[in-house]
């Protein structure tokens, strides 16, 4: 649950802050390097959401996209070179993918959106993961990793209270989570 990894990336980031001794970087960096840990949350919110729809088996295919976005991303913004080995990869793990989709729900695509949803949210989820880390590649360059990790650890908090906050699934999800485990726990032993 994306709830939970806002808490502990919360928690982690500001202990990190306080081990290392409150390191500050500039304006500039903070906000891009929190951005990357939002655009993590929202997708690890997705990738949530399909999995509670297909087998896991598929979503880990979809996923696969991952790489390929960040190659793209690379070139566009970080004026990355795309070797021919590696634009031949790109056309085979995309052919892959959407054969994948095509193939294993031709006879569910009749009747439900279902797979093709999950398939876009995987997609969505695969380009916030692919700009996250094409975002830390390029500010890990002026910055101290330990003191990325930490600002980026905080971006996953900031994005959890986003998600808790505009999506009333999420709120409701966590919520009765939380009210399980209460339960669970005054339950005795024996």
């Amino acid at each position: 649950m994306p709830i939970y990894t806002a808490i502990i990336g919360g928690l982690f980031g500001t202990l990190g802050w306080f081990i290392i001794g409150t390191p500050i970087i500039d304006f500039q960096n903070a906000p891009l390097i929190s951005l990357s840990g939002i655009l993590a949350i929202f997708a690890y919110a997705l990738y949530y959401k399909s999995i509670s729809q297909e087998t896991a088996s598929k979503i880990i295919l979809y996923i696969q996209i991952t790489p390929v976005m960040v190659l793209i991303l690379s070139f566009i913004f970080l004026k990355e070179v795309i070797s021919s080995r590696q634009f031949i990869g790109f056309i085979l793990i995309i052919t892959a993918a959407l054969g994948i989709v095509f193939t294993l729900h031709k006879d569910k695509l009749k009747y439900s959106k279902t797979p093709i949803l999950n398939f876009l949210y995987i997609l969505f989820a695969d380009l916030l993961w692919a700009s996250a880390i094409v975002i830390l590649s390029y500010v890990t360059t002026t910055n101290h990793p330990f003191i990325v990790i930490i600002y980026k650890s905080w971006g996953l908090a900031i994005g959890g209270i986003l998600l808790y906050g505009l999506f009333g699934d999420i709120k409701k999800s966590f919520l009765l989570t939380q009210l399980s485990q209460l339960k669970l726990a005054s339950k005795p032993l024996m």
